[in-house]
């Protein structure tokens, strides 16, 4: 079964572990090749910042850690791979990531787009961005390793 709109929350529950679903993402754009999720900032997601120690800061106000946008464009490059009926990816072969800006934003627009397709491996770029002033604050380039689905004629 490939990843849709109709079925990408319930999906994103089921299939990662429990760790993973905490990262509460909102699928705003599901099409073969291409997913646009939301992402807000909570104190769950942030980083201490200077001042009271271990006050968090979140809903906007703090850095979002870093491995939350790392798993986030993970689960979302890996989910556009799977937006297909010819191909399922099978792991994360390599996640080749940088920070452009530091992670402060209110809510982050994640957008993952497959650069091309392949019987053995899929390209996939990630990128994230603030929602607010549209800057560029991370981005991904990710390899999946893929198998062909068994009912697809590949040529």
């Amino acid at each position: 079964m490939k990843v849709t709109k109709e079925i990408a929350s319930g999906w994103h529950g089921f299939v990662y572990n429990d760790w993973i679903k905490e990262v509460e993402i909102e699928f705003v754009e599901v099409e073969e090749g291409y997913i646009y999720a939301e992402l807000k900032n909570e104190d769950k997601y942030c980083i201490m910042t200077g001042g009271t120690p271990g006050k968090l800061t979140g809903a906007g106000a703090g850095a979002m850690f870093g491995p939350v946008l790392l798993t986030a464009t993970d689960i979302l490059g890996f989910m556009a791979a799977f937006t297909t009926d010819t191909y399922i990816p099978k792991a994360t072969i390599t996640h080749n990531c940088s920070f452009l800006l530091p992670a402060n934003a209110e809510v982050f627009g994640i957008k993952a787009q497959v650069q091309s397709w392949g019987k053995a491996v899929s390209h996939v770029n990630t990128s994230v961005i603030n929602v607010a002033t549209s800057e560029l604050i991370f981005q991904a380039q990710s390899t999946y390793s893929m198998t062909v689905r068994k009912e697809a004629t590949v040529g």
